[in-house]
């Protein structure tokens, strides 16, 4: 990547049209397919692979065993949720960012919650001008806790890696592949 200087700034960030302030951002078209992809959308309650329960587009809030919703509840919820992130995205970054790296970031969040994304890796590195620094630090969110142990989470990886490519390129979609492994 050329446009980098070697600590992984750009000097022409200010100048590029593309890059806008969060603020002026709506989430993408791709951002509910990589969340949908990722998340699921389930009208039952069930546990996740952490032994959370879950329900919607993953929802945990206020989820208990037997919880059921229909389509208009999950889609309603949905909005809601997708808000909440957003805003969360939209208080911490200060620097310009482009529609993909907004996405990206969005779906971070609304997996690892705000609080956990405000206190990021990924924000401070961006917020210091280190895109490629921020995008591999989507990367170290890849664990969730079992039995009281931090554990690599297969479909943690794989939705990292396709944040840290939606930031950076736009393009996600190999992820989606039944042979994504073949890709780390």
């Amino acid at each position: 990547m050329k446009d980098f200087n070697d600590d992984g700034t750009i000097d022409w960030l200010d100048s590029v049209k593309f890059f806008v302030d969060p603020k002026d951002l709506d989430l993408g078209s791709t951002f509910v397919d990589l969340l949908t992809t990722f998340e699921g959308v389930k009208y039952e309650a069930y546990l996740d692979s952490v032994g959370v329960w879950t329900i919607g587009v993953g929802f945990t809030e206020g989820v208990h065993k037997g919880m059921t919703m229909t389509e208009d509840e999950v889609q309603d919820r949905l909005l809601d949720e997708i808000a909440r992130f957003e805003n969360g995205v939209d208080s911490v970054v200060k620097v310009p960012i482009t529609q993909y790296m907004f996405d990206a970031m969005v779906s971070l969040s609304y997996n690892i919650g705000v609080a956990g994304f405000k206190g990021s890796s990924v924000v401070k590195r961006l917020n210091d001008g280190n895109i490629e620094g921020a995008a591999d630090a989507f990367l170290m969110w890849n664990k969730g806790t079992i039995n009281g142990k931090k554990t690599e989470i297969a479909g943690l990886t794989r939705r990292r890696h396709a944040e840290r490519d939606m930031f950076l390129t736009g393009d996600w979609e190999k992820w989606q592949s039944s042979n994504w492994k073949e890709y780390l």
